[in-house]
């Protein structure tokens, strides 16, 4: 990226600093890079970014402009893919996802962040 260019980038974000086992092993084999948001602003800095601002995306951004709209798609894309079981096991992983964060959405979400490059 140029000097004074921007980035914008939505990332899976701790928002509490102690959470559930369960939750943190969940998130350790599916997305090990998950941290606070402290860690993301730090690692944007050492990489030589100036942050902007960042946010935490609201639940009904997960719910209904996510998961929602993405198991009314199960049907199709199960058809489209011929009931592999490839597709099956992708839907399965998502299912779980989804029981995830409606069991512990009080502990992360999306973060948002902006940043200049320095």
């Amino acid at each position: 990226m140029k000097t004074g260019g921007i980035l914008a980038v939505s990332d899976i974000t701790w928002i509490t600093d102690r959470r559930p086992l369960e939750l943190e092993q969940f998130w350790e084999r599916e997305c090990p890079e998950i941290d606070t948001v402290s860690a993301k602003l730090q690692v944007l800095e050492n990489h030589g970014y100036e942050v902007l601002s960042h946010f935490i995306l609201p639940e009904d951004c997960w719910i209904e402009h996510y998961y929602l709209p993405l198991q009314k798609s199960y049907k199709s894309f199960l058809e489209r893919q011929g009931h592999s079981q490839e597709a099956l096991n992708l839907i399965a992983s998502d299912k779980s996802e989804f029981e995830m964060y409606m069991k512990y959405r009080q502990y992360y979400s999306y973060g948002f962040y902006i940043a200049r490059k320095r």
